[in-house]
């Protein structure tokens, strides 16, 4: 039987800057998605959310903070009135370190947890804040190595370091981070500098890279009020892969099976496969994978292809390559479906015992997951499967749906004077969903922030972003920095920047630098979808437009921005077009869904999780509990990084204040 023709796509996300040719690469964080509502006297392990923490006790923490007052005077005000606002159901303690031992024997190995994590400790947390004394060294790993124990190896686990200084103690608190939280990013690190001079940023700063969490620095007042501003609505969002796990393997016959729904595997430097099943013959695979730029990558990116036995590959694949510039870590997705145009179809056998073709009509396929660009960097990293399986359509229908397309046109869109407020996500799977219009936001540097919108047949959805860079901000972000826009279609992956757009906007691909002269510096950039279209299917350029379904507008800033400094934007959406316009006729198979509103919707309460729930996650892995505002909407925020926010939001307030006073 002929092969077909295998198509694959390559699409390079790339920040060109036209004066200089700099190539700058985004840095998104992601994936933490809230799960169905679980027992409230037996919650699941990873609906726990427990957050410890890490206090300086160290002689230093004795010296003025500004104003008349000490370092420890501010954190203790600051910590008296975070736990007055701690929600009842918060999973709080706290640790000291450099508390009892002043100097000599003992003294690296000085931290006690004063307040083990619970709910109803609120007393004990007051006591132990008063107790809360300067004296000793500074051994921040040991610390955080002890702090991680007391947190426990289940649920969501957050790890909040206050110090005003470097580690004066092995082990190298860095190392100890990294080696903390690179078992699936369950633990995360966040840290808030008190004072600190450049040496003790960068080592602190290391910590909470490594840790997969944020730095604070308390070192300007208006740096930090941008930061509080942020997190006082903001939960906290760790970047964490989700689904059932999985083990993919070297060889095809002991390839584990995947069906509908969401899994999580680790590249461990070899292909990896696995057996897709479908529900009935005549279905279309989709499969995709997704992971996160290494910091030791300069180019990232997964190769996924379909393979069947006996005739090889099958169907198309997609991938996205990353260049990480400026430390980046870009997410970067590869997407594979055994859809055929008629054209590449190889031709059906007649004979009167027909053999089926085993990409359109077997009873499986197998999914490869294959050396990426930057391969050796990859390796120990976790990847995310996503599996949805599409219905075929009726007989004799496929010619008279609308043609691909070969270029779009931009609709010129001016934001609303009053931009509404959204929470957004940090990850495809707990964005919230939401409807035409603009909302507001800021971005902190390498962050990455998501939402969600459903897009039907005959649809094209347009996002763009506005940015009003004052002097403050231009000196904190600059020539160097960038924001990104991209909109990543059901399957995970990234619309193609190849996209033709006849009228492309002057400003389409512009990049920070491109302000450079400019008295008023304003940034905008633009991402479009195709009209979706059935047949975009068959043209490289519109693949990702090939289905009616959930939508997610990614904006991520890079990495490079001043500590602290939080970068206003506003994201305007619109949808255009009739909804449902050319929509495909279906055959209807139970379980296999095909409205906009659920593929590749992320999951809630109000779209179950389900083993045919496309795009939603697998298995008991989810995080927390979701709530809606009754219209789908998630408005849920996660309790632990609240409270982890709101600490290292109160000490560096107080800080701040006592400086002011000054």
């Amino acid at each position: 039987m002929p092969s077909p023709h295998h198509r694959t796509v390559i699409y390079r996300a790339l920040a060109s800057v036209a004066a200089s040719a700099v190539l700058v690469a985004t840095v998104p964080w992601t994936l933490t998605p809230p799960a169905s509502a679980a027992d409230e006297t037996d919650p699941a392990p990873d609906a726990i959310q427990r957050m410890q923490l890490v206090l300086d006790s160290s002689g230093s923490m004795a010296e003025p903070a500004g104003g008349g007052g000490t370092k420890i005077d501010a954190a203790r005000t600051a910590l008296d009135n975070v736990v007055d606002t701690l929600p009842d159901e918060a999973e709080v303690g706290m640790r000291v370190y450099g508390a009892t031992v002043d100097s000599g024997a003992g003294a690296c190995t000085d931290s006690q947890e004063v307040v083990p994590t619970a709910t109803d400790n609120r007393d004990e947390l007051r006591a132990a804040i008063d107790d809360y004394k300067p004296l000793g060294e500074t051994p921040i790993g040991y610390a955080l190595q002890q702090a991680a124990k007391d947190l426990g190896s289940d649920g969501k686990r957050t790890i909040a370091l206050v110090s005003d200084g470097e580690a004066t103690c092995r082990p190298d608190p860095c190392k100890v981070a990294k080696a903390l939280s690179k078992d699936g990013l369950d633990l995360r690190v966040d840290v808030v500098g008190l004072s600190v001079d450049a040496k003790a940023r960068k080592q602190l700063r290391c910590i909470a890279e490594a840790g997969n969490g944020s730095y604070y620095d308390a070192d300007s007042a208006e740096d930090m009020t941008d930061s509080l501003e942020v997190t006082s609505t903001r939960a906290f969002r760790p970047f964490r892969f989700t689904g059932t796990p999985v083990e993919g393997t070297n060889e095809t016959s002991t390839a584990p099976t995947v069906t509908n729904g969401q899994y999580v595997d680790t590249y461990r430097g070899e292909d990896l496969h696995y057996r897709v099943e479908r529900t009935e013959p005549g279905t279309t695979l989709h499969v995709s994978a997704l992971t996160r730029s290494p910091d030791a990558a300069t180019v990232s990116g997964l190769n996924l292809d379909l393979e069947t036995p006996g005739r090889g590959l099958c169907g198309s694949s997609s991938q996205n390559v990353d260049v990480n510039m400026f430390g980046a870590r870009a997410l970067v997705a590869s997407s594979a479906t055994s859809w055929e145009a008629p054209s590449e179809q190889p031709e059906r056998d007649t004979s009167e015992s027909p053999e089926p073709d085993s990409c359109a009509d077997g009873p499986f396929v197998y999914a490869a997951l294959k050396l990426p660009a930057g391969g050796d960097a990859l390796v120990g990293k976790p990847v995310e499967l996503l599996v949805s399986e599409e219905p075929p359509l009726v007989q004799d229908t496929y010619a008279d749906l609308p043609p691909a397309q070969d270029s779009v046109r931009w609709n010129q869109m001016k934001p609303a004077a009053s931009p509404e407020e959204v929470v957004p996500g940090d990850t495809l799977s707990n964005a919230p969903v939401v409807k035409d219009g603009t909302y507001s936001g800021e971005l902190l540097g390498g962050e990455t922030q998501v939402v969600a919108v459903p897009v039907d047949w005959g649809q094209q959805l347009q996002a763009q972003v506005d940015v009003n860079l004052t002097d403050r901000l231009w000196k904190a972000t600059g020539t160097s920095s960038n924001l990104n826009l991209d909109i990543l279609g059901p399957d995970r992956t990234k619309t193609s920047p190849s996209l033709t757009i006849e009228n492309e906007p002057e400003w389409w691909r512009d990049s920070f630098i491109n302000l450079m002269g400019d008295d008023v510096k304003r940034f905008r950039t633009g991402a479009t979808t195709p009209e979706i279209r059935y047949r975009n299917r068959e043209e490289d350029t519109t693949l990702n437009g090939s289905r009616a379904g959930v939508r997610f507008i990614e904006i991520n800033m890079s990495k490079n921005v001043k500590d602290g400094v939080a970068v206003p934007y506003t994201l305007t959406l619109q949808t255009y077009g009739e909804a449902g316009g050319g929509a495909p006729e279906y055959n209807e198979i139970d379980g296999l869904v095909t409205s906009a509103e659920q593929v590749g919707a992320p999951p809630s309460e109000s779209t179950p999780e389900t083993a045919n729930q496309v795009g939603a996650t697998s298995g008991d892995s989810a995080d927390e509990t979701d709530g809606t505002d009754g219209q789908g909407i998630p408005i849920w925020l996660p309790i632990g990084g609240g409270v982890a926010v709101l600490i290292v939001a109160g000490i560096v307030l107080a800080v701040m204040r006592a400086r002011r006073s000054s």
